[in-house]
């Protein structure tokens, strides 16, 4: 059986006995912005996202080199969520945290992956930031202001530099472009 949600749709399951129920959850690509907005107003009421967006748009940014089809619209999602990215990095980084450090999955950079923010639940997929006094919370770029520590007590946890980012947001466009000119060229050869 398959239940399909639409978009800002509301649904919910329940059990009146004994089950043995499993749920698979799917979205065609069309959905990538649909669950930026879901992922901004989930941080926004401080609730746990069942889906790491980032980690997503990350994923979908290497499967599109083999499916350029979806590259339009991955580069667009992904073009908003680094633009933001970028907002939060320069007013928090600079002002707040002392210490930058690339994610290595090691105790002295730890790799971030499934791990969320402290105080809104945000996925620190891409960044993520402790401060010495509160050695075992981690707050995202949004709510670092929550520490009141001198900065070089504070550091980020990135898992890509802005640069880096912008570079996939790039390489996105141009197969993009690329897909869309070969759609194009086959639409012309049926025409004829």
């Amino acid at each position: 059986m398959f239940v399909y949600s639409f978009p800002y749709a509301y649904h919910a399951g329940f059990n009146t006995g004994f089950n043995c129920a499993e749920a698979v959850n799917f979205a065609p690509v069309d959905w990538l912005p649909y669950g930026a907005v879901a992922t901004e107003q989930y941080v926004a009421a401080k609730r746990y996202q069942s889906v790491a967006h980032d980690q997503l748009l990350a994923t979908l940014c290497e499967a599109c080199e083999n499916r350029p089809a979806h590259c339009a619209t991955v580069a667009a999602v992904m073009k908003e969520r680094v633009d933001r990215e970028r907002e939060r990095w320069s007013a928090a980084v600079p002002s707040r945290v002392g210490n930058q450090v690339r994610m290595a999955g090691t105790d002295d950079a730890p790799d971030l992956f499934e791990r969320d923010c402290h105080r809104c639940q945000a996925d620190l997929n891409w960044a993520g930031v402790r401060c010495e006094c509160k050695s075992k919370r981690l707050y995202c770029l949004r709510c670092v202001k929550e520490c009141n520590c001198n900065p070089h007590r504070s550091t980020v946890f990135y898992r890509h530099t802005i640069e880096e980012l912008d570079a996939k947001c790039a390489r996105l466009e141009t197969l993009a472009k690329e897909a869309g000119g070969v759609a194009d060229r086959a639409a012309a050869q049926v025409r004829r």
